[in-house]
């Protein structure tokens, strides 16, 4: 059992009493804060424990110690939890990075916060110890002070849903579940919403057009017709050709689709210059420097 403010307590039911466990300063395998918020089993029956102000503890009940799995200054205060449908260990934060996935195989968190398309970091309490409401294709509802985000953990995906969607206004804390025929219900100081998947995502199947709006080369900026590099505007522009000084580009771009345009999320590649994709993110821009003399695609 955790308590608001002075720590775990482990029920001892052969002495009719209760083992504390606390955090004691100086003690490394001690709690990492007396505050708890949640405590989850993973399916390997590893405990976990998440606290306001000292990021997430994993439990060894064995050696009867617990290590500290995080910084407190980069995770904050865990809010809520989740599971993957492979079982890997989500976190929800407030004042710290927002959602952030436990990788079990090297140990270290990799974060999702609204760089890359969750509403806002600061993801409200849910609960107590009632953890994220997971649909049946396994993604995430969850609460921010923006509104509601929804999270795919299998395409690392966010869709975004408003108060001008639907989505009741602002409130501290909510509560969710998932009932048996799929539905997810969250409720608030200000409202109940029911949310049923399979028509939440049926809703926009159209697609629109990317186009780029501006170029940069060194430290001039392109948009329209120049009569030397650009003899169109950069939007009708398939192809230029630079001098070798001109080595520093930036590609500026725009989805024209209007539907949530703040939801928009952009991936880039230079071909023979990038091997992969950007990782997805909102920022509408990409800056390349010091380009060798060559052919690329953008």
């Amino acid at each position: 059992m955790g308590t608001r403010w002075d720590g775990l307590f482990c029920l001892n039911e052969e002495e009719n009493g209760f083992i504390p466990y606390k955090n004691v300063p100086g003690d490394s395998n001690s709690l990492g804060s007396n505050m708890i918020r949640i405590i989850t089993e993973d399916k390997k029956g590893r405990l976990w424990v998440g606290i306001n102000i000292g990021g997430l503890n994993q439990f060894l009940p064995d050696e009867n110690r617990f290590i500290k799995m995080s910084s407190e200054v980069r995770i904050g205060s865990i809010q809520t939890y989740a599971y993957d449908q492979k079982g890997s260990l989500w976190l929800g934060t407030y004042s710290g990075v927002g959602l952030t996935n436990f990788d079990d195989a090297t140990g270290e968190f990799v974060y999702y916060g609204d760089e890359k398309g969750l509403l806002h970091n600061d993801i409200v309490s849910v609960g107590p110890n009632l953890g994220l409401a997971t649909d049946h294709s396994g993604k995430f509802y969850i609460p921010t002070q923006r509104g509601l985000s929804i999270f795919d953990p299998e395409t690392k995906t966010f869709y975004s849903y408003y108060e001008k969607d639907g989505f009741q206004p602002y409130s501290l804390g909510y509560y969710e579940i998932k009932r048996k025929n799929g539905e997810i219900w969250i409720g608030g100081n200000f409202g109940l919403n029911r949310i049923v998947p399979d028509n939440l995502f049926g809703r926009d199947a159209t697609t629109g057009d990317v186009v780029l709006t501006k170029m940069t080369i060194n430290d001039s900026s392109y948009a329209q017709p120049d009569g030397a590099i650009f003899n169109k505007a950069v939007s009708y522009t398939d192809a230029i050709r630079l001098k070798h000084w001109q080595k520093d580009i930036t590609f500026e771009y725009v989805y024209l689709h209007y539907l949530r345009s703040e939801d928009n999320l952009y991936s880039w590649i230079l071909e023979n210059y990038n091997d992969t994709w950007s990782e997805p993110s909102t920022l509408r821009k990409a800056t390349l420097t010091n380009l060798s003399p060559g052919t690329y695609i953008f």
